[in-house]
């Protein structure tokens, strides 16, 4: 692809040093699940990958905290491009549910690349308005809005799509 040169998924430090070849000193130099460390992945995905730029992400996705006891919920990404270009954000949902949590990370992660790439225009169906801009903190906002209106709906006990059941 001329868009997309592919990704890595580590959990351990283990999975860290051989698939990203990160050093003990890399892997020290910042606690997981901090904006530093989502950094550090995202630039040793970005030399493996010989790519412009990279996104990190570390965190405890839930449904329980992790060995350190941090809560679920917890997100950091972190962001690489050329020339040094570098953010980060930290994001808290205080939810336990895993799959809503990806979603919730998954789009925080793609906005933040967005507003570093000063994205104007998405490509669109017929007829349909490109998206404009958002800042860094717009895409915060914009990701706090949408986990407020996720616990009123459910507080009032309405469905959302995740909550349907699957085919097995």
């Amino acid at each position: 692809s001329a868009y997309f040169r592919g990704g890595v998924v580590c959990y351990s430090s283990q999975s860290k040093r051989q698939l990203l070849r990160l050093s003990d000193a890399e892997l020290g130099a910042a606690k997981s699940a901090t904006e530093d460390h989502a950094i550090i992945l995202a630039a040793a995905v970005q030399n493996i990958m010989g790519s412009d730029w990279a996104i990190g992400e570390t965190g405890v996705c839930g449904p329980t905290g992790n060995s350190r006891g941090m809560s679920p919920g917890h997100c950091c990404v972190g962001i690489v491009g050329p020339g040094g270009i570098a953010a980060s954000l930290t994001i808290n949902s205080h939810s336990a549910n895993r799959a809503e949590n990806m979603q919730f990370f998954a789009t925080a992660a793609l906005e933040l690349v967005e507003g570093k790439l000063g994205v104007t225009e998405r490509s669109t169906l017929p007829g349909e308005a490109a998206p404009e801009l958002i800042s860094e903190d717009q895409a915060l906002e914009n990701f706090e809005s949408m986990l407020d209106q996720f616990r009123t709906d459910k507080s009032k006990g309405q469905k959302r799509p995740s909550d349907r059941a699957r085919r097995p």
